[in-house]
């Protein structure tokens, strides 16, 4: 009976201990038909991009029980904005009551100021801190919000046309295009003249719009009377975009000033390099409104080092619009430095009219010469022997007008040649007409003919990076009996006048000692 009631005990505990267990596993289940997960668009950051694409960023607060495990979070545009970046975006765990950011990059060129999206929320696993324990549940959630931005702003200033002439009035068309995606409303515009005079207008000269669309543009004719070879128009344009946001940008249209009727001469390149024939292309172009006839170009350089030929250039008929090049060689002293501006003037006939002239300069840009040479290589001796040590002295001279930078030489020798330290050495930089003799040293391994490559690589003035080559040769011969046997007897010889050394001397002590005690003995 006893023991009966012993094992009646035993499993009432058994079932106990059972019970227990499938209790504190099953507690957190029990509740996860009231679990509650809630995500709130705490901010939302549209930045620029190149062209239409935007980078949208997202801040997203959570707010539950538990921890989410494998958090992840994508984009859904619904205004035909598509999502360039990858998706979704991974947030890892995320604990309640904080909060998690992310960016996107989409493309918004086809997209409306006003943009629904859903944003989707997803988690693989939670974590229950109050049992310490995965709840294996995952699940996700999705939020809906609207994100208004004025995604592509583009706003053009310019004049037409931008060629104006001194001592005129000149009837100019301020041109002001919206090509953006979205309007620009409240516009004011304000026109003021640098180095110009605007005549019929009131100052400041000020236009007010209430709106520029997408795509259109205001222009306005203006008139005025430059007072200087490069006038411009100072425009400030300040409007109220798509979000409301007021904002106010300012250009500065250049415009350039000609003599008249002009004949314009561009240089082509317009850089020439001291110490050096250069070749130049200039272009000459008739940029009024009326054909020149028999016209001559003549160039003048008063006052300057430099020489150029030909100086007077017969263009022949030039009809408006068009353009003829003409080589000219200019010489230019090693000297020379800066830049030197090159005046002109132009003769031509104007149908029904005289012979007219007009002038005009432009400028060119004196380049230093950076230039290194290897003027030569020396080969100590001409004809090495096996095992000998050959020595190639590499002389190289900065040739140029200004000093050349981060120079080193490196040697590559052939299999037959072992270098006997580097073969590369550095000198940094080295200034014009320097002389410079760098010696590398090989061992001749085996008999042949070998040719040995240098090279000195270095940098000019402007950041440049150039090289010289050069190769020398030396032969490599056996080493001859005589030459074996001379190498063998010198060790003796140094012997021999050791010994020879040694003998006098102690002769000389002998004889030191000998007389001095002669000399005590008397």
């Amino acid at each position: 009976m006893r023991k009966s009631l012993v094992s009646i005990a035993a499993i009432a505990v058994l079932l106990l201990a059972t019970y227990s267990t499938q209790l504190l596993q099953s507690s957190p289940l029990s509740q996860r038909s009231g679990d509650v997960y809630v995500f709130n668009l705490e901010s939302v950051a549209v930045s620029g991009g190149p062209g239409s694409v935007r980078t949208i960023t997202l801040s997203l607060s959570y707010y539950g029980r538990y921890t989410l495990l494998g958090s992840a979070v994508s984009l859904q545009p619904q205004c035909n904005a598509t999502v360039l970046s990858d998706q979704p975006v991974q947030l890892g765990s995320w604990r309640p009551g904080t909060v998690k950011v992310a960016s996107f990059t989409v493309d918004t060129s086809k997209a409306t100021v006003r943009c629904p999206v859903e944003l989707v929320v997803s988690w693989s696993d939670s974590w229950d801190d109050a049992y310490g324990m995965n709840t294996q549940l995952s699940g996700s959630s999705t939020l809906k919000a609207t994100v208004t931005a004025c995604w592509f702003e583009d706003l053009r200033v310019g004049v037409v046309p931008q060629i104006v002439y001194v001592d005129s009035v000149n009837s100019v068309l301020l041109d002001v295009l919206n090509s953006g995606s979205s309007s620009m409303r409240e516009v004011t515009i304000i026109v003021s003249g640098q180095g110009a005079t605007l005549i019929n207008a009131s100052l400041p000269l000020s236009y007010q719009l209430r709106e520029i669309p997408p795509g259109k543009r205001f222009t306005a004719a203006l008139q005025l009377v430059p007072q200087s070879s490069f006038p411009s128009l100072a425009v400030t344009v300040s409007y109220v975009d798509c979000a409301g946001n007021f904002k106010t940008v300012s250009y500065n249209v250049p415009m350039y000033a000609s003599p008249g009727q002009s004949i314009v001469v561009v240089p082509d390149p317009a850089t020439v390099v001291a110490g050096t024939r250069s070749e130049v292309a200039l272009k000459v172009v008739n940029v009024g409104s009326v054909e020149a006839k028999n016209l001559r170009v003549v160039l003048n350089l008063q006052a300057s080092p430099l020489a150029i030929n030909p100086a007077v250039i017969d263009s022949g008929d030039l009809k408006p619009g068009d353009v003829k090049t003409f080589t000219v060689h200019v010489d230019v002293p090693s000297t020379a430095s800066a830049s030197t501006l090159v005046s002109y003037q132009t003769i031509y006939y104007i149908p029904g009219s005289g012979p007219t002239f007009t002038q005009g300069s432009f400028t060119l840009f004196i380049l230093q010469r950076s230039s290194l040479s290897i003027t030569s290589i020396e080969v100590v001796p001409s004809r090495a022997t096996v095992d000998s040590n050959v020595v190639f002295a590499v002389n190289l001279i900065n040739d140029g007008t200004y000093p050349v930078y981060a120079v080193n030489v490196t040697a590559y020798p052939p299999e037959g040649l072992t270098p006997a330290r580097s073969p590369s050495t550095f000198l940094g930089q080295l200034n014009p007409q320097v002389l410079t003799s760098i010696p590398f040293t090989f061992k001749a391994a085996r008999e042949g003919s070998y040719e040995v490559k240098f090279r000195a690589t270095y940098r000019d003035a402007y950041g440049n990076t150039a090289y010289v080559e050069r190769t020398a040769v030396v032969e490599v011969i056996p080493a001859s009996p005589e030459t074996l046997k001379s190498r063998s007897y010198i060790p003796g010889g140094v012997f021999l006048w050791v010994a020879v050394l040694a003998l006098l001397a102690a002769g000389g002590y002998y004889f030191y000692r000998k007389t001095r005690s002669r000399g005590a003995g008397g």
